[in-house]
């Protein structure tokens, strides 16, 4: 991966493709992860943070193993979801990082606490560690927090299977908030002040323009 001068990258791993969306109801889960990583790149290139994205926007799935010496000169990363449940009452936010990491277990506690000093309607779950035993009772074998050279975190967003969650991830609001949570942590991980321009949330024509170059310069620095 070419690095560009000034900038730290972190890969910023939407969930899945647009040919996998795993919808439910007025949901799609592609879609909402791609949101968010739209609201998070001009945030995260006003901290100086440059988003890695292996998976690109409006694209079939890429898969793992192609996603992860994409990632591999990353300072860390995070995987972004939505997750569902046959029980419909199951709500609330998880954060999962590796077993063995302990740089991922820090990064998913910086994380933790970043969100938890945002007022959400969504409330904190849990989090988790993943590894490939399932007699601990951890099981969670995700090859994005396994195989991956930085450290890694997995959210899963709320369920949008559980109808108060489901609400407001449709709501404006919650990729704002998560978008903030996300470059709020990454910051912190790397040693960075977070800086808040509420002004980048009306861009002009010309800035959704450069915004258009900045996505152009990620793709290109998909290629390895």
């Amino acid at each position: 991966m070419k690095k560009a001068k000034g900038f730290i990258p972190f890969a910023l791993d939407i969930g899945h493709g647009i040919d996998n969306p795993k919808s439910f109801k007025d949901l799609s889960e592609y879609d909402w992860n791609q949101k968010l990583a739209e609201v998070v790149i001009p945030l995260a290139v006003e901290n100086g943070l440059l988003p890695v994205l292996a998976q690109g926007f409006n694209e079939k799935t890429v898969g793992l193993v192609k996603r992860y010496p994409i990632y591999k000169d990353c300072v860390c990363g995070v995987s972004i979801h939505v997750d569902a449940h046959r029980n419909q009452a199951v709500n609330g936010l998880s954060v999962y990082h590796w077993i063995t990491s302990k740089n991922g277990l820090k990064f998913a506690e910086i994380y933790e606490d970043e969100f938890k000093n945002q007022e959400c309607p969504i409330r904190f779950m849990k989090l988790d560690e993943a590894d490939t035993d399932p007699s601990d009772g951890t099981y969670d074998n995700m090859g994005i927090l396994r195989e991956t050279a930085p450290p890694f975190i997995l959210v899963e967003h709320g369920y949008k299977t559980n109808v108060g969650d489901r609400e407001y991830l449709n709501s404006d609001k919650s990729v704002d908030l998560f978008a903030e949570v996300l470059v709020r942590s990454v910051c912190r991980f790397v040693g960075k002040e977070f800086i808040k321009n509420e002004a980048h949330k009306i861009m002009s024509m010309k800035e959704i323009e450069e915004l258009e170059k900045i996505k152009n310069a990620i793709r290109v620095l998909r290629t390895v």
